[in-house]
């Protein structure tokens, strides 16, 4: 299974300097909450069936350097340089990365 979760909306990053993604709901941050809820999650995963779409600014790159590395170490990611007309479709970009025999998942985590 791969499982692409699109954070390249322009409402990822926010003013403060930090992300959505990072938002802490009852002392975990938002992305952990949603992930560890979906029924696929699995304890020990490593993150090598995620990939992640961001845009390419410096604080999408400091996220996946300093939080997506240590939440998901196997993890890919891919960066557009561009917004997209949505998440779907910034989705697609993540399908490079898939391996298309295995199940694909879309998780619109941060929605």
């Amino acid at each position: 299974m791969t499982v692409i979760v699109p954070l390249a909306g322009p409402d990822f990053e926010l003013e403060q300097g930090y992300t959505k993604a990072e938002r802490h709901i009852d002392g975990v941050p938002l992305l952990i909450r949603c992930l560890h809820s979906r029924p696929w999650f699995q304890a020990d995963d490593d993150g090598s069936d995620y990939v992640f779409v961001l845009q390419d600014t410096t604080v999408s790159r400091d996220f996946a350097i300093s939080k997506l590395a240590k939440w998901f170490p196997s993890s890919k990611v891919v960066y557009l340089s561009a917004f997209s007309d949505g998440a779907a479709l910034s989705a697609l970009a993540g399908v490079a990365l898939c391996e298309l025999s295995k199940p694909l998942i879309i998780d619109l985590a941060d929605i």
